[in-house]
């Protein structure tokens, strides 16, 4: 759930308009940083108003601004301008700096140190073939510090009469903020990294088109099930499914008509069958189901299998909808009639390897195509 929260936020705006995963990770890091900027300028306002110094006031009105730009880095994100916001947030964070030093503490709170964290976290704004960028932004930081740092810069004159205790506090207050931002950062990084993790283990067992897992996870799949069925002493199933006549739709209506059926065909199995059972594309129109722990009887599972069997058969055998793309013209809806065939094989997980048990349910599909198609064939 807390997963979902952070996906569906502002926090992912313009991810999902770019393929690089570099791209996407730089723009997520963007957003984030906009995030953690907004919070630390509210801290300081926060902070400023608290003692009731008129100096700092000052401080709080000349940091204002920086709300505005820093809640703009997502949007231009979103609308497709990344280099824009990176910009638009390094130079805000910078610009709200100066403006406290400026118009209200000058050196004297030592505000002026954080120009050395926005120098250090350059890349946090740009990819590292921007590299011009990256040093522009680590100089200009750097200098302004440097330059404060000799020169000095005196602070409004009220702020002079704050007491030793304010004064410590302000910087209490730096140390944990940039601690804050340091654990923020490494959370971030992991998250990202786990983040990427998981898409990239989704889209590798994954089917892009029915969004039904691979060849790959269905070999993970059956060896887990083939393990459970040895320990629990039942018998599984798996059925090897063909769509008959579908090859004639797509050289007729071409492959989005196609696309179209598969997509519906996985849906119909996936309402067929169990929550425990598993549904996968081998490739093509070729689709797999594995049954799990049907019984510990080898019979028993048998006839559970043909009744699984007999409702998939039926469930395809309804006209698939389709639309014929026209150019110019409105879509015609149509309709097609595949039928499949079915290759049945029960296995209670003591076969010698996977490659066993989808041989039999291929023998056994190809038993049912050559007897006539639309059909239901087994290999004990």
């Amino acid at each position: 759930m807390f997963r979902k929260s952070i996906q569906s936020s502002f926090l992912y705006w313009g991810c999902r308009s770019v393929e690089n995963p570099t791209e996407k990770r730089k723009i997520f890091y963007t957003n984030a940083a906009a995030l953690a900027g907004i919070l630390t300028v509210l801290l300081y306002c926060i902070l400023y108003s608290a003692p009731g110094n008129a100096g700092l006031t000052r401080g709080v009105i000349a940091i204002s601004p920086a709300f505005i730009f820093l809640a703009a880095v997502p949007w231009l994100n979103r609308y497709g301008h990344p280099i824009l916001a990176s910009w638009l947030l390094a130079l805000s964070v910078t610009e709200a700096t100066v403006s406290v030093v400026l118009f209200s503490s000058g050196t004297y709170l030592g505000v002026h140190f954080y120009f050395i964290i926005f120098a250090v976290t350059a890349p946090v704004y740009f990819a590292y073939t921007r590299w011009r960028s990256i040093v522009f932004l680590f100089t200009l930081n750097f200098s302004l510090y440097t330059w404060l740092e000799i020169f000095g810069f005196e602070p409004q004159p009220e702020v002079l009469k704050l007491s030793s205790a304010v004064v410590t506090a302000f910087h209490l207050s730096y140390i944990v903020t940039i601690l804050v931002s340091i654990l923020f950062v490494i959370w971030l990084g992991e998250y990202v990294t786990a983040m990427n993790e998981t898409e990239l283990d989704q889209l590798s067992g994954t089917d892009a088109l029915t969004q039904l897992p691979n060849r790959r996870a269905l070999s993970r799949k059956l060896a887990w099930t083939m393990a459970m069925s040895k320990r629990s002493k039942t018998c599984s199933a798996l059925m090897l499914i063909d769509l008959d006549n579908f090859k004639s739709l797509n050289d007729t209506h071409g492959h989005d008509a196609g696309d179209a059926i598969l997509i519906e065909t996985a849906r119909r199995l996936l309402e067929t069958v169990r929550e425990i059972d598993f549904v996968a594309r081998q490739g093509g129109d070729e689709f797999i189901v594995v049954l799990n722990q049907l019984s510990s009887d080898r019979n028993a599972a048998l006839d559970a299998a043909l009744a699984v069997a007999s409702k998939i058969h039926a469930a395809l055998d309804e006209p698939f909808p389709y639309s014929i793309k026209h150019h110019g013209k409105a879509d015609e809806k149509a309709q097609h009639h595949c039928g499949s065939s079915i290759g049945v094989t029960v296995f209670d997980g003591y076969e010698s390897t996977q490659e066993e048990v989808i041989k039999r349910a291929d023998v056994s599909m190809y038993k049912a195509k050559t007897s006539g198609r639309n059909a239901v064939r087994v290999q004990t």
